[in-house]
């Protein structure tokens, strides 16, 4: 494991990087603030960064902002003094930006603060690991799912940025199985595409991610996910059928037109289109 290290204060480093090496990890580079330390992801495969906040020249919050649109593939730790607020407010930050892995460390911290991240960071590992080894879902199973509403929705809160509130939720799909759980989009989006159910499944999470939060006395704004072949059919209808059907405001509803992997929310691009330009 390559990991890289920012932080301007020598004598926090070299504590840093010991209390690293005790764990066994000594493939370790250090820069002094962001500018550094995109160089240096430019030339290396970086997999793990320790990042502090207040540093010259670019600070970690700008660090990370241009680190996401480059490489989120790599996990994140954020070293800070800064108040809990602060910190909630930039982990969520990172969170959506999809970065493989994001922890919070507050300083000063201790050898078991790291222990545990490596130990987070493991499990992530093991995970991806068994992602990859899962088998795509049949066919007959994507049809059962349909027939007995195994597709439902999981809701990543959206944040403000400036204030830290929860403004919205974004709806995630994924495949209650009978017999191996909750299944990601990893699995059956692929097989979706292919069978041609792309509307069918957009009218599905539409439906219950409208059902939910018109049953909930909020003002969260509905994020729902597309694609490229949802725009091939004529979702308008879909949409004003299910708003009309809960009487939710258009208005309160984003399409979030992206490529379809991108259901399980690990790709930071994406690009939104409110539901009103099907009016045009």
């Amino acid at each position: 494991m390559k990991i890289l290290l920012i932080e301007d204060d020598t004598i926090q480093v070299v504590s840093l990087k010991l209390k690293i090496k005790r764990l066994g990890f000594d493939d370790i580079l250090v820069a002094t603030n962001g500018i550094e330390a995109l160089d240096i992801i430019k030339s290396h495969a970086i997999d793990l960064v320790f990042c502090d906040l207040r540093m010259p020249e670019m600070d970690g919050v700008s660090f990370l902002t241009q680190l996401a649109e480059i490489n989120a593939e790599m996990g994140v730790v954020i070293l800070s003094a800064a108040d809990e607020s602060v910190l909630q407010l930039i982990y969520n930050m990172c969170s959506l930006c999809n970065f493989k892995f994001v922890e919070v460390i507050k300083k000063p911290y201790k050898q078991e603060d790291l222990d545990n991240v490596f130990e987070q960071l493991a499990l992530v590992d093991e995970q991806e690991a068994e992602v990859v080894q899962q088998e795509e879902l049949t066919a007959d199973e994507l049809a059962a799912g349909f027939e007995y509403g195994l597709f439902t929705n999981h809701y990543q809160p959206q944040f403000h940025f400036q204030t830290g509130q929860m403004v919205g939720v974004e709806a995630l799909v994924r495949f209650e199985h009978p017999l191996h759980g909750v299944i990601g989009p990893h699995r059956f989006l692929d097989a979706i595409e292919r069978l041609n159910l792309g509307q069918d499944l957009f009218y599905v999470v539409l439906k219950n991610a409208v059902a939910a939060i018109s049953s909930m006395d909020t003002d969260l704004q509905l994020s729902v996910n597309i694609t490229k072949s949802n725009l091939e059919s004529n979702i308008c209808e879909a949409v004003f059928e299910v708003c009309e059907m809960y009487d939710f405001p258009l208005h309160k509803l984003t399409l979030e037109m992206i490529e379809h992997d991108v259901y399980n929310a690990r790709s930071p691009l994406w690009l939104t289109s409110h539901v009103y330009a099907c009016m045009a």
